[in-house]
């Protein structure tokens, strides 16, 4: 009898999974192993005459460039400073650095991200060190008992669940007009405050995923995913990710990748076809950027 119940169970397990439906995916998604991988490339601010003029010691600079994350057991972030600040003289990788730290340090037996956003914007705006600022944040937490990831993202960074080659869920960039995107904002008093972007970490996109075993999980700032397309990162992620692949290897790969086609003026990347389509032009171009790459990956 219970052989019975097991094969239809598995009978109707794949009827579910052939509709599309994952009604009983969490049960072949418990206790799932999550190994995450860090890698960046931050920007060369020496060469950029606007960062030479404002940033007294260049050497001190963020290793990350504007870039930060967050990388705990099981939860992860992405977070883009601002770049414009620095023509009041403010440096964002300061606002997204400690973003990141509050964020990594709550503590809430809830785990609720979007109480946990909100607390760390908090901090930050009391914060006497974040003069001003402003950055992008896509935060995820996941479950390894049920396979529940809960995602919030403000602004144009980005979180991609490749699942046999393709991305079967993603999150979609929050923009006010091209490459201005939402930002979590502590406004310097300049007299040019009503011009300046602001927003509240409950103006964030939620999203709940389910993942399973196989999956990757990639986090990015635009730098990634403004220079290289949607199927192009699943292609070369489905090429060399295996089992026993060297996570950390493969990752500090990609982003040299990534790097090297953002410094090329004659590809064609994702920014440039955006733009080339909002202008009716002819660019091709890399875009050079702050590359930060975090990925987990599901077993």
């Amino acid at each position: 009898m219970i052989t019975n119940n097991f094969f239809q169970f598995e009978q109707y397990y794949n009827i579910f999974k052939q509709k599309g439906l994952l009604i009983l995916a969490l049960s072949y998604s418990t206790n799932l192993k999550l190994t995450s991988s860090i890698q960046y490339i931050p920007k060369d601010r020496s060469k950029d005459p606007i960062y030479a003029k404002y940033l007294k010691d260049l050497n001190n600079y963020s290793k990350t460039g504007e870039d930060n994350y967050v990388q705990g057991e099981t939860r992860f972030a992405v977070l883009d400073g601002v770049g414009g600040y620095i023509q009041h003289g403010y440096d964002s990788s300061i606002i997204s650095s400690r973003l990141a730290k509050y964020i990594k340090e709550y503590n809430n037996s809830s785990n609720d991200i979007k109480d946990c956003l909100a607390a760390a914007y908090q901090k930050v705006l009391e914060d006497p060190e974040v003069e001003a600022g402003a950055t992008t944040v896509t935060l995820s937490q996941i479950d390894p008992s049920t396979g529940e990831m809960n995602v919030l993202n403000l602004g144009d960074s980005w979180l991609g669940v490749l699942r046999d080659g393709e991305f079967v869920n993603e999150t979609l960039k929050q923009e006010y007009f091209f490459n201005a995107p939402y930002q979590l904002a502590k406004i310097p008093n300049t007299g040019k405050e009503s011009r300046s972007i602001s927003n509240k970490p409950e103006d964030a996109d939620a999203y709940k995923f389910n993942l399973q075993k196989g999956d990757l999980v990639i986090l990015s700032t635009d730098g990634m995913v403004d220079n290289w397309g949607r199927s192009k990162i699943a292609d070369w992620w489905s090429e060399y990710l295996t089992d026993d692949c060297d996570l950390d290897k493969l990752n500090k790969e990609f982003v040299r990748l990534v790097n090297k086609d953002s410094k090329d003026q004659t590809f064609y990347s994702e920014f440039v076809k955006e733009y080339n389509l909002l202008k009716n032009s002819r660019y091709t171009g890399g875009k050079e950027d702050d590359i930060t790459v975090l990925v987990v990956k599901v077993d």
